[in-house]
């Protein structure tokens, strides 16, 4: 593959994210980023599962993982609270 298609190709990707997000805030009623919300879906679709597992099917780290459930779990806790 060739540079300039390597660019092209970084471009396209990058115009698809830009609409993924429009859309995503657009559609979404809670306040969960898409990243949270495929974890939850995949959970709930899926069960329990390794974390290792659940992180590499969304392609991020097991360290972004962790940070992504505390979030979740923090979030619930206080939830709760109210």
């Amino acid at each position: 593959m060739k540079d300039d298609d390597l660019i092209e190709l970084e471009k396209t990707i990058r115009k698809m994210m830009n609409i993924g997000t429009k859309e995503w805030k657009r559609h979404i009623k809670l306040k969960f980023t898409r990243t949270e919300a495929l974890v939850l879906y995949k959970l709930n679709n899926e069960g329990p599962q390794r974390a290792s597992q659940l992180a590499k099917s969304l392609y991020i780290t097991t360290g972004g993982l962790t940070g992504i459930t505390d979030k979740l779990v923090k979030r619930l806790h206080h939830a709760k609270k109210r």
